[in-house]
């Protein structure tokens, strides 16, 4: 049992195209204890980039280990009935940070010399709850949270925000596949290192993004892959078909609008007493897809939510429970062990603890 002040269901709900939600939501009352755990060698070392995000095998030479800790190995230490899971994607790559607070002060955390600039929206802990609060990152040290998560905001004052108006946050543009469904429906199908390769060379300007939401053609140079990338991309290109990629040249050409990327994810946010709810949605499966970003802000509005944001979302999206035995998941990951092919939690780089 999950420790006293948190609440953990299961719901499914089907969207308005027949889509079926199933997910996971926890709520856990203000005032019920939270901390943020990161793996040091994220601040420390930096990563190695494959185009806007981690190059896992790269990062992993250069640490000479694993990246990244699995939820259950920070719960080692936490009393029976504490949660751990991955709240945003910090980490991944540049363009998020943790407020975090100590006895030496409040500070931000990030990849190294990666500062937060401009006005930022975070999920914060104040000593009467959880409150979504926008400021500029001065303001935002000085105002008396105890952790905050930034991330893209997707619901203000009870209300989801329109897609295009979270468009520039460098969490979506950082991974548009998790925005936008390159693949027409048919992702499940196609060999993983087509995702792999495309994700090195999507673009991370907010006009791409307005293109692949309205409409218009965008050419995205192969370039700059590794030796032999380019190749093995243009051939899974030419042979999967997808309605909205073609090769022109030495260019992949992707024409909009796209559909919406169903995603497994999670959404996290504060009723207006101050508790934090979290979603936590499954997906990558045949029969569930999983679930649009703006889906997802309608599911935080519908759990009560006055102020609430996209967290992390891909395999990283598992809910861990410390157990008198050990550990027990929650929901169901779309990560899968390789050997039982089992769902499993995924080394991530911080997670957020709550519990006793």
């Amino acid at each position: 049992m999950p420790a006293p002040g948190i609440e953990i269901e299961e719901g499914c709900r089907s969207t308005i195209g027949g889509v079926d939600l199933v997910y996971s939501r926890l709520r856990a009352v203000a005032g019920t204890r939270a901390r943020l755990a990161v793996d040091p060698r994220f601040v420390r070392d930096g990563i190695v980039r494959g185009g806007a995000l981690l190059d896992q095998a790269a990062t992993e030479a250069q640490w000479q280990g694993p990246v990244g800790r699995r939820p259950e190995r920070w719960l080692q230490e936490e009393p029976a009935g504490a949660i751990a899971f991955c709240p945003t994607n910090w980490g991944w790559h540049e363009g998020c940070w943790f407020l975090e607070r100590d006895d030496e002060g409040a500070r931000w955390l990030g990849l190294p010399g990666d500062l937060p600039r401009g006005d930022l929206w975070v999920l914060g802990r104040m000593e009467d709850g959880w409150q979504g609060l926008a400021g500029s990152p001065a303001d935002l040290l000085a105002s008396g949270l105890g952790c905050g998560l930034e991330m893209p905001c997707l619901v203000t004052e009870g209300q989801a925000r329109p897609l295009h108006f979270v468009l520039g946050h460098a969490r979506l543009r950082a991974d548009l596949r998790n925005v936008f469904d390159f693949a027409a429906g048919r992702g499940p199908g196609l060999p993983p290192e087509f995702w792999v390769l495309l994700r090195k060379i999507l673009p991370t300007e907010v006009l791409a993004a307005r293109i692949f939401l309205e409409g218009g053609a965008i050419e995205l140079p192969l370039d700059a892959m590794e030796p032999g990338e380019a190749d093995r991309l243009a051939r899974l290109v030419r042979a999967t078909q997808l309605p909205a990629l073609r090769m022109v040249g030495g260019a992949l050409r992707v024409e909009g609008p796209l559909p919406k990327a169903r995603i497994p994810a999670f959404g996290l946010g504060a009723t207006p007493g101050g508790d934090l709810v979290v979603v936590a949605v499954q997906g990558r499966g045949r029969s569930l897809p999983g679930v649009t970003i703006e889906e997802l802000a309608q599911l935080l509005v519908e759990s009560g939510v006055a102020s609430g944001g996209f967290g992390s979302a891909g395999g990283d999206v598992a809910l861990v429970e410390r157990t008198v035995a050990g550990s027990r998941l929650r929901n169901l990951p779309s990560n899968r062990d390789r050997r039982t092919g089992q769902p499993v939690s995924r080394r991530v780089p911080a997670v957020l603890l709550l519990g006793p």
